[in-house]
Parts: structure tokens; C-alpha cells; sequence
């Protein structure tokens, strides 16, 4: 980062959704409208799901972010759990509207893997895939 900065959060789905996030290095804070806040780094990863209006990310200048996160919607994964979401994700199905539900989490070995293939992964090599 050249200048701190701050990135709004806004989820586009009108429909109960969810969210990761994972830094591989850096580090941000995520600030949500109703005083909540949640340090984002690479040992503390996030499972979100944020509807309120001015959540924002804050980063600051000096570092380097290399950021990986993924959503869907909860009606796409509930068929991949034969219809019933595991226990980790139901807190996050409610109705669309004011939610700012967030859990931390220590990123696996796996996962943080799979994230550093991101970065690690050429154009060609996925082209051979």
C-alpha cells in the first residue's frame, strides 16, 4: 500500500450469503457499522457474512496484501451438504437485511495451500489444467 486506504464491504446478494477471507501476508481491519471490529491476518482468517451499509477495510501503507476470499450464496452450497448446512454455516442463514455475523478462524494448512496456489499458479499451467 502506497497511502493507507479504506475499501468498502458491501454484499451483492439479496439472499442469505457467505463470505472468507484470508490474508497470506498483510495485514487489514475490518470495521463494521455497528462497532464491531476484526483483525484480518495471516493466521486469523474470516467466515463472514456483512448486509450493513459502510462496513469498511482498512489497510495501511507500507505492507504488502495478498488477499484470497470466496462467497456464495447458501442455497447453492445446501445441496453440497445433501440440503442440511453443517452447524458452522447456520448462523449465517437468516433473512437478507441487517447482518453483520463474523467468525475468526486459524486457517488449515490446506487452505492456506490451496491460497498460495493462487498466487503461485501461471497462465500457462492453468491453461494445461
Amino acid at each position: 500500500m502506497l497511502e493507507d486506504c479504506f475499501l468498502d464491504m458491501q454484499g451483492s446478494s439479496t439472499e442469505p450469503w457467505i463470505e472468507s477471507a484470508l490474508h497470506l501476508q498483510g495485514q487489514s481491519e475490518l470495521a463494521c457499522p455497528n462497532g464491531e471490529r476484526h483483525t484480518l491476518h495471516p493466521d486469523a482468517a474470516l467466515l463472514m457474512r456483512v448486509d450493513q451499509q459502510g462496513s469498511q477495510f482498512q489497510l495501511h501503507k507500507g505492507q504488502l496484501v495478498r488477499h484470497v476470499g470466496a462467497s456464495s450464496t447458501l442455497s447453492t452450497l445446501r445441496p453440497r451438504f445433501g440440503g442440511n448446512l453443517p452447524a458452522t454455516l447456520k448462523a449465517f442463514d437468516v433473512p437478507y437485511g441487517d447482518s453483520c455475523h463474523i467468525r475468526t478462524m486459524t486457517p488449515s494448512a490446506r487452505l492456506r495451500q490451496l491460497a498460495l496456489d493462487c498466487f503461485l499458479t501461471t497462465p500457462m499451467a492453468l491453461a494445461a489444467t
